[in-house]
């Protein structure tokens, strides 16, 4: 792993982006918010689900990164002890319980995350209909993308099947973030990260200047 000198984890390629796009906006902003629902029907077992999520949580790094400034650096660590809720919500009595759920998740999602502090991920449950569930789950991009929350889910699910059958959780667990970030490393030393620096460089040089807003009105 790619360690600073004082201490802590550099960020990879693609968090860093995302980092330097968020500090340059004006003010806090929800816009890296990577937000979904699952609909879940049968007779879920509520706690069991809260356990299974902590437990896979608990495999899982990049929910537990936090981020700090190493002077003009922005570094990361693991904070494993941080706490975290579930929040649950039984909305099946609302007299629209689908926009209930909806109403609470779409303001969550409007919120922005504070990348120094966190947290920087959220899971609820709903329960909107005796049998009919809705699980929400929000985080930062700069610590999970598209592809790992559905990774992310598939191993949920894994271990509530397991917990609900008695035994404990098998299969393979989350990689740790170590592996992203040597992979990050060993891919800015080949050769290919150099061939596509200078092809992207290329294309960004052959593309017109960028539009701005001007407050000069146009003329007539």
């Amino acid at each position: 792993m790619a360690m600073s000198e004082r201490g802590g984890l550099e960020l990879t390629g693609g968090q860093r982006g995302v980092w330097h796009a968020e500090q340059s906006s004006s003010g806090a902003s929800p816009v890296y918010n990577i937000g979904v629902y699952l609909e879940i029907h049968g007779d879920l077992d509520v706690d069991v689900f809260e356990a299974a999520l902590r437990h896979t949580v608990s495999e899982l790094d990049v929910y537990s990164l936090r981020f700090y400034m190493d002077g003009e650096a922005p570094r990361q660590y693991i904070d494993k002890d941080a706490e975290w809720p579930i929040h649950v919500f039984d909305v099946s009595d609302a007299a629209d319980p689908e926009a209930e759920a909806g109403n609470w998740m779409l303001a969550d999602m409007g919120r922005p995350a504070d990348l120094f502090h966190g947290p920087l991920f959220l899971e609820a449950l709903f329960k909107v209909a005796p049998s009919r569930f809705f699980w929400y789950r929000r985080c930062h991009h700069i610590v999970m993308d598209g592809a790992g929350g559905a990774i992310f889910a598939s191993r949920v699910a894994e271990v509530y099947t397991a917990m609900l059958e008695g035994s404990w959780p098998s299969g393979q667990p989350l990689e740790p973030f170590s592996v992203l970030l040597d992979s990050d490393l060993t891919y800015r030393d080949s050769p290919d990260f150099t061939r596509d620096r200078e092809f992207w460089c290329d294309v960004v040089s052959a593309l017109p200047p960028a539009a701005h807003m001007t407050a000069r009105r146009a003329g007539r």
